[in-house]
């Protein structure tokens, strides 16, 4: 099979076609799979202008091969030998693609397909759906009905996980299983086990068989938190399973074919970790077909009255205490707040904020202790992952990590400053105690570069 050309009524260009450029014209809105070995990629720039979807199929598995199809346009890349079911399901998608990519799924207005408690966890996170979100719900709204990897990226407590079950709830792996396992919460020595499971004897204290969480996932979504925690050597597994949709468990010779979603999550900066080798492109390419980016809850102020009426409400019938509202002070003095801690802190401080109230109205002072502990806690964190950092680092062999430290420290205070401050130099200069000079000089470092 040389080309492959899929339409409503499925034409077929097989034979007689020995290079892709030979394909007529009038190709459009059509997926388009090329045996990439063969027939070459040179016209994809051209099929893609006239809305086709292009798949590829290679007999290659060279590193960085499929990421380089990839990053050349191709929407999926296909290993030889073809499994007809991944072959049906990847054109089901990109038909799906051609055809809906304008229609928006009204994810969070209904509710419908969600649960009462999705919906009312989701009610708590999202605020306005005409704001700063709703181009997330949009995007969430694509995403669902395709059943392609999902990356969803923001910083701790924006809500990750309650979207990536947003998107399990309105796939059509709703009936499925969501299993979720955190990359950093469990030790690389035995994050191999839980997710590819193993056979009894395989190890020292594997006195029984267990399936791992890739398999458990059969039929649903696989959620991995964190997945920029994620050791190479285990990025490299996890790609191989991506790629083959099979599953080996450890002390076992027999692979297992595996059908799951995934979608991964993290607060970090995949491409900077790219870069830094930290993590494999390939794999990055793999699970970000599709990419989700929640924003931290101080670019969206707006959002907070909103927010604040749906957890109060929430929190007040779950803790069994009975909130009429809250004062201007007290709305001035939450909406004032940075929330480093994103929407996770904000229902903390507030749960502790009813707790201590001393009446039905919540007041300026409720929540002014809320805010000092958890700054104060915050900054004790800060101090310990600092003090791992800087262990992580020396163990390593790392040289100069006061310098590489103090830059990254100081470019993060600097450019939140600038940020909050709305980007008036003198005041941030005042606020830090830096010459202006000086902190020119810093965000003329910070900006990036031109693009040649």
């Amino acid at each position: 099979m040389d080309v492959v050309l899929y339409t409503k009524d499925c034409e077929l260009y097989l034979d007689g076609i020995e290079r892709v450029e030979e394909l007529p014209d009038d190709i459009k809105n059509s997926v388009v799979i090329l045996d990439v070995d063969t027939v070459g990629f040179s016209a994809v720039p051209d099929l893609k202008e006239n809305g086709n979807i292009i798949m590829a199929i290679t007999a290659k598995r060279l590193p960085g091969y499929t990421m380089k199809l990839i990053s050349l346009g191709f929407y999926d890349v296909l290993l030889k030998p073809v499994d007809v079911k991944d072959l049906e399901m990847s054109i089901s998608e990109a038909k799906r693609v051609i055809y809906h990519e304008e229609e928006v799924i009204p994810v969070f207005t209904s509710g419908e397909n969600l649960s009462g408690e999705l919906c009312k966890e989701l009610c708590s996170i999202i605020g306005n759906p005409e704001g700063k979100m709703k181009e997330v719900l949009k995007n969430v709204g694509k995403a669902a009905p395709l059943d392609v990897p999902v990356l969803i990226t923001g910083e701790t407590g924006v809500g990750k996980e309650l979207f990536a079950k947003a998107l399990w709830k309105l796939s059509r792996r709703w009936n499925g299983p969501f299993v979720a396992i955190n990359s950093s919460a469990i030790p690389p020595e035995l994050l191999e086990a839980e997710l590819f499971g193993y056979e009894r004897g395989a190890f020292t204290g594997a006195s029984h068989t267990k399936e791992g969480l890739i398999e458990s996932a059969k039929g649903g979504v696989l959620f991995l938190d964190e997945i920029g925690d994620l050791p190479l050597s285990m990025q490299s597994k996890l790609l191989r399973v991506l790629q083959e949709k099979k599953v080996r468990r450890l002390g076992s010779t027999k692979e297992v074919h595996c059908d799951f979603r995934l979608i991964s999550a993290t607060n970090k900066d995949i491409k900077s970790l790219v870069k830094d080798g930290k993590f494999r492109e390939d794999l990055y390419y793999r699970i970000s077909t599709i990419h989700i980016h929640i924003p931290p809850l101080r670019d969206r102020k707006e959002d907070i009255p909103i927010l604040l009426n749906c957890m109060i409400e929430n929190l007040s019938k779950e803790m069994g205490k009975r909130i009429r509202g809250y004062t201007r002070e007290f709305l001035e003095k939450v909406t004032s707040y940075s929330w480093p801690g994103n929407i996770r802190e904000m229902e903390n401080v507030l749960r502790r904020a009813i707790a201590l109230s001393s009446g039905d109205v919540l007041k300026s002072r409720d929540v002014e202790l809320t805010v000092v502990d958890y700054c104060r806690e915050g900054l004790e964190e800060l101090e310990t992952l600092l003090r791992l950092e800087i262990k992580r680092l020396i163990e390593g062999g790392e040289e100069g990590i006061y310098h590489k430290l103090l830059k990254k420290l100081s470019s993060v205070i600097v450019q939140e400053a600038y940020t909050l401050l709305d980007k008036n130099q003198s005041k941030t200069a005042r606020i830090l105690g830096i010459n202006r000079i000086t902190l020119r000089k810093m965000l003329e470092a910070l900006a990036p570069s031109p693009k040649a």
